[in-house]
Parts: C-alpha cells; sequence; structure tokens
C-alpha cells in the first residue's frame, strides 16, 4: 500500500508539473500550448549588406542593436498567403535582444526576447521584425492585414549621417512566413528564426570631379566647390510592408552642406572625385513635382562653387534627361558633378548603386 502511494504521488507530481508548464505557456502566449520539448523560440539574425556605415555595415546585424519583433499563429493546414485573415497574435512587439552569456532557458549567442515564448504544439508562426526597437516601437504597429506599418516617420536629413559615427537612422524590416521552429543559424549565433533584415530609407551622396585628368587639363583649369544644397525633398511619410512603400509624405527639407568651413573643396587635377555632400539617409520618394496636400515644387540641387572669374550658383532639378524618377528603398544615389575643363558647363552623372550590387547611370548636361 506504501508503494502504491508513492507511485501514485510521482505520477500526481508529474502531471502537476506538466499542468503548470502548459499553464504558464498558455498565460505567456495565449494561443497554443508548447511543444513537449519546451523548445523556446529564438532568432537567427542578419541583414541584407549595405555601404558606408560601419556600426551596421556588411551582412552581420550588430549585436548591440536590440530589434522588435511580432508573430502570429496559424493552425496546422493553414498558411499565411492564403489564410492570414485567420491569424492570432503570438508575440506583440517584443524587444528582442543578443544574449552572449546565455540562461537557463537559451542557449549562448542566441538573440531571444525577455518573455520565454515557445513553439506552438501544431501550427505555424509568421514573424514581423523591425530594427531599430528603441526609435520604432512607440511608432509601430502590425495586423495580418497590413503587416507593420510606421506612423509619421521623420528623417533627420542631416549631411553625413549615414556614416558611421552618423545620426541617422537606419530603419529595417524582416519577415518569416510559415515558421515551425529554430532551424536557421549565421554568423555562430545559435539556431532560431531565420530573420534577415532589409532596408527601408535610400541614401544619397554627392561627390565632384573634373572632366578631365590633368595631363588632358592644359591650361591646368580646376574649381572649388563651396557648398551643395537639395531642395523640396519630403523628410515625413508613412510605411506599410504589405505595400513595400512609403506614403502620405510631407514636412519639405532644404538640407544644405558647406564644404569645409568657408574654404570649399578645390578638385583634385588628376580628376579623382572629392565628396562634396557627406552621405545622408533619405526617406524614399519620387522626384516629381507635386500638387494637392502634398504639394511641392521639384526637388532640385544647388551647387555654389569658384571657378576662375569669380563665385557662380547652379540650379538644376534631380530629375532631368531621363534621371531615375524615384529614390527607391534599399539603394545609395551617388550624384557626380563634372565640372568641364573646356567648356563652359557642367555634368551630372548619377550612380545607382544598390546596398548590395549593382550601378545604373544616367548623364545629365546643364548649361552654366
Amino acid at each position: 500500500m506504501t508503494m502504491l502511494t508513492k507511485a501514485m504521488k510521482i505520477r500526481i507530481g508529474t502531471a502537476a508539473a506538466v499542468l503548470a508548464a502548459v499553464l504558464t505557456s498558455c498565460v505567456s502566449n495565449e494561443v497554443a500550448q508548447p511543444v513537449s520539448e519546451d523548445i523556446p523560440i529564438t532568432y537567427s539574425v542578419l541583414q541584407k549588406s549595405m555601404a558606408t556605415r560601419s556600426a551596421v555595415s556588411g551582412i552581420t546585424y550588430p549585436q548591440g542593436v536590440p530589434f522588435g519583433s511580432f508573430a502570429y499563429y496559424l493552425p496546422a493546414g493553414k498558411t499565411w498567403r492564403d489564410d492570414k485573415e485567420y491569424a492570432r497574435i503570438y508575440i506583440d512587439n517584443d524587444e528582442v535582444t543578443y544574449d552572449k552569456q546565455g540562461t537557463n532557458s537559451f542557449a549562448p549567442n542566441s538573440w531571444h526576447s525577455e518573455i520565454v515564448h515557445y513553439w506552438p504544439k501544431t501550427g505555424t508562426l509568421t514573424f514581423f521584425s523591425y530594427s531599430p526597437y528603441e526609435k520604432l516601437q512607440g511608432k509601430i504597429s502590425c495586423s495580418p492585414e497590413n503587416g507593420l506599418m510606421i506612423n509619421s516617420w521623420t528623417a533627420g536629413m542631416e549631411p553625413g549621417d549615414a556614416e558611421g559615427t552618423g545620426t541617422g537612422v537606419d530603419l529595417m524590416i524582416a519577415q518569416s512566413v510559415n515558421q515551425t521552429g529554430n532551424t536557421s543559424s549565421a554568423s555562430g549565433y545559435q539556431a532560431g528564426v531565420s530573420t534577415a533584415f532589409q532596408h527601408i530609407c535610400c541614401q544619397v551622396e554627392v561627390q565632384a570631379k573634373l572632366s578631365a585628368a590633368e595631363e588632358d587639363n592644359k591650361d591646368k583649369k580646376t574649381y572649388t566647390v563651396n557648398s551643395v544644397s537639395f531642395n523640396n525633398l519630403w523628410t515625413k511619410a508613412n510605411y506599410s510592408s504589405n505595400v513595400g512603400t512609403w506614403i502620405g509624405h510631407s514636412d519639405l527639407e532644404h538640407p544644405s552642406y558647406t564644404i569645409n568651413g568657408t574654404e570649399g573643396q578645390t578638385l583634385d587635377l588628376k580628376g579623382s572625385p572629392s565628396r562634396v555632400f557627406p552621405s545622408m539617409i533619405v526617406i524614399p520618394q519620387n522626384l516629381l513635382e507635386a500638387s494637392g496636400s502634398s504639394a511641392r515644387e521639384a526637388p532640385s540641387i544647388t551647387i555654389e562653387y569658384t571657378p576662375k572669374g569669380g563665385d557662380r550658383t547652379t540650379v538644376t532639378k534631380l530629375l532631368a534627361n531621363g534621371h531615375n524618377d524615384i529614390w527607391r528603398p534599399g539603394k545609395k544615389y551617388v550624384i557626380t558633378i563634372i565640372f568641364s575643363v573646356d567648356e563652359a558647363y557642367i555634368e551630372f552623372a548619377t550612380s545607382v548603386k544598390g546596398w548590395e550590387t549593382g550601378v545604373n547611370r544616367d548623364d545629365i548636361t546643364i548649361g552654366n
């Protein structure tokens, strides 16, 4: 009788432990029981390659930048593409951080939230993540219908804010659909949900150079670039990940950069380019004149420079002679001003560089 009582106690104790784990999971996740192994959800984080910002360069997501994450649950047999209207929230805007040491629930070198969420026993999870958490968590929402929505984001639009020490905010998002477990590993991290961030802003930079190298510049003619300004750029807009673009643009700014104080930048006689407007993070936008609630004149660029014979100013629309009519997410646009050593004209060579690969070019010649 005593042995039977002990066995019963063991079974009762085991059942109580299992029930406690199930109840804890239900309180935390609200939609499904954890799998029997109680596997915590972690993230395997990487990003698309980008240029210039040393803090978040290459394909390794920076360990010191927390990101936010939502997740939605679908029952077995349903997919996100066809059945997302049945989705239920599973993770609601949690902050995800890098854990080098590990804890009782998580292995070292893992990305996870402070709240321990377990994988459901059946069904799938679809994740929406964004970065950086600190800047966006109060401006972002998520739903199965709209995906991630960023409301009224304002870009700083300071020349040089895309540099490694700059103050610009590099917004990124990621989506992972129909996930069932921690299956992907990247950059030495523990396995987790594959989280590949993509940049949703763009960069703009201006360079200047002479049209010919020194040996072809008979008169050793050069120019000094004093300042460069962008005119009529929108700085505020809303973003929808389901649409994949920015909408509702407003608030015009005219960011300007004066080179080397009052000295300017004298162009190299060898014909090498000089940067005269350091890289700046910009909200993607078209370059057309607009009317209505978002009325503006067409965006333009102003160059103040000094050739032989005194200071001059040139203003030209950014949209001209086949120039790209929109600045797109995840791209870096390098506008090169080419000063002629022979005739009185300035040429614009506009390179469109993806933060991954690729260069496209349109040449623009304007009167001087």
